[in-house]
């Protein structure tokens, strides 16, 4: 039997998982934010950035972590459908609650008087949180051709948002027009299980149990993805968070190829009971692992520079030289972020929330130092990234390390 014919479930899933998380990805950072640049101030498109964050940090909270433990209890909702309803219900209650929260933070960082970019801003997050629960479905079904239609919809939608976006100047017209095209096919193949039915008779304490700890660790793990510009906007200002997201472009073509790849990963994984591997393919992988890391890093970093300086031309002379430490600290987290699948599957979920504090605590300590003590500015940030991301790449590498069996081969 060939590789491919053996593996060619496993290609074409891979397959269309790239091109689906490729299509709003490229559209988005290559295409929608560049735009947005052009017709705001280096200050404005920071705001826009902050916020964006703002609302992608509390789906990363909330939603992410409710999906991936019904893809995690795939077997369980099987074998009782009622529990889907359970999912439902928390959906429901966690939404209301990101309502609240974005209205009181996108308060606080926007301009007092501007009601209808805050109610745009919580229709978008609606709709966000409303689609990328329910398109985890496909995942569940393991159905990746209906997520690269799904994407391919979204990325419509952006294209007549920015339509919209040049007439009226409010941002969130693009994400609201995307994510509605999304969601309005979400909602026709995933209907049948958006009811709520008689939650109290329902009683799952384990899974409220992993899904609070998966949030409580998303929250601490998404807080450097996300939090740098929360934190750069009101030390340094909107401009430098312009800046740092323009040195920081290449980042979503690694993303490109990471996110979509870690996702049939984790999608597959799921149904296994151990990770074995041959010795000597071991050793190949710890051996070429550091060599194929900082390749990646040389040659994202020229792209980088490419892509600043035609898609941010206007922040391009401050941004290129921050571009080297970014693509180092994106392909570390980006490798640990692999390993971690096999802790996710075999580890307890506390093990994750763990992770997540020592992480968050390194970088809370070193942006202290570097930033507010030594005021190193942006390199403070930066700095603090990849110094933490080494640290946690380390513990990732050695905690693994106990849940594969090492082969020996005949």
């Amino acid at each position: 039997m060939s590789f491919f014919k053996r593996y060619q479930k496993i290609i074409k899933d891979v397959s269309y998982s790239l091109i689906a998380y490729a299509l709003p990805t490229f559209a988005l950072y290559f295409v929608v934010q560049p735009v947005i640049a052009r017709y705001y101030s280096g200050e404005e498109n920071g705001l826009f950035l902050t916020v964006l964050s703002i609302v992608r940090y509390l789906t990363n909270i909330f939603i992410t972590p409710l999906a991936t433990v019904r893809l995690l209890e795939k077997s369980r909702c099987i074998a009782n459908n009622k529990l889907d309803e359970k999912f439902n219900y928390i959906h429901a209650i966690v939404t209301i609650i990101g309502i609240l929260l974005t209205g009181i933070i996108v308060f606080s960082y926007s301009d007092h008087n501007d009601f209808i970019s805050i109610l745009l801003s919580l229709v978008f997050l609606v709709l966000l949180f409303f689609h990328d629960y329910y398109y985890i479905l496909f995942r569940v079904n393991i159905d990746f051709k209906k997520i690269t239609i799904d994407n391919a919809l979204i990325v419509l939608g952006f294209f007549v948002g920015l339509g919209l976006f040049t007439f009226f100047h409010y941002w969130q017209f693009v994400f609201i027009t995307g994510y509605l095209a999304g969601s309005i096919y979400v909602f026709v193949q995933a209907r049948k299980a958006l009811q709520i039915g008689k939650i109290h008779r329902i009683k799952t304490p384990e899974i409220n149990k992993k899904y609070y700890e998966l949030s409580v660790t998303s929250a601490l793990g998404y807080s450097i993805t996300y939090c740098d510009k929360l934190l750069i906007y009101p030390v340094l200002g909107g401009n430098n968070v312009s800046i740092y997201n323009a040195a920081g472009v290449v980042s979503k073509v690694i993303s490109v190829i990471s996110i979509p790849v870690r996702n049939v990963l984790l999608s597959y994984i799921v149904d296994k009971d151990k990770i074995e591997i041959g010795r000597k393919p071991y050793r190949r992988i710890i051996a070429l692992t550091p060599v194929v890391m900082a390749l990646l890093v040389f040659v994202f970093s020229w792209i980088g520079v490419i892509l600043c300086k035609y898609l941010y031309p206007m922040f391009y002379d401050e941004a290129v030289k921050f571009i080297p430490m970014i693509v180092g600290a994106i392909v570390i987290k980006t490798t640990y972020g692999i390993v971690n699948l096999i802790l996710l599957q075999f580890a307890k979920t506390s093990l994750q929330t763990i992770i997540s504090i020592i992480r968050l605590v390194i970088y809370l300590a070193l942006v202290f130092v570097f930033t507010y003590a030594l005021h190193m500015g942006l390199w403070g940030f930066c700095w603090s990234t990849i110094l933490t991301a080494s640290v946690c790449f380390a513990i990732i590498i050695i905690l693994a390390k106990r849940h594969v069996k090492i082969k020996e081969q005949i």
